[in-house]
């Protein structure tokens, strides 16, 4: 059976736009965009990218967009008591 996309991607406003299986996809739709304040987040809570905010922007390198959003999610889940 197949599962659900786990990676959401939301607007500037807050509002849910798309979800993806993989977090490469995720920041192929906010590099697309390119607009400051869109989120990547792991389920509908876990912010794991804000576009404007990072290093880079996520059109100059889904790779490394992917790389740091599943990064910080398994981060996220080390620090859990």
């Amino acid at each position: 059976m197949a599962h659900s996309p786990v990676w959401k991607v939301y607007d500037q406003d807050g509002q849910y736009q798309a979800s993806a299986k993989d977090a490469f996809i995720a920041a192929g739709i906010i590099g697309s965009v390119g607009t400051d304040g869109w989120t990547i987040r792991y389920g509908h809570s876990f912010i794991a990218w804000r576009e404007g905010v990072e290093t880079i922007h996520a059109a100059e390198s889904f790779d490394a967009v992917s790389r740091i959003c599943q990064e910080r999610v398994q981060a996220n889940r080390e620090h859990r008591p």
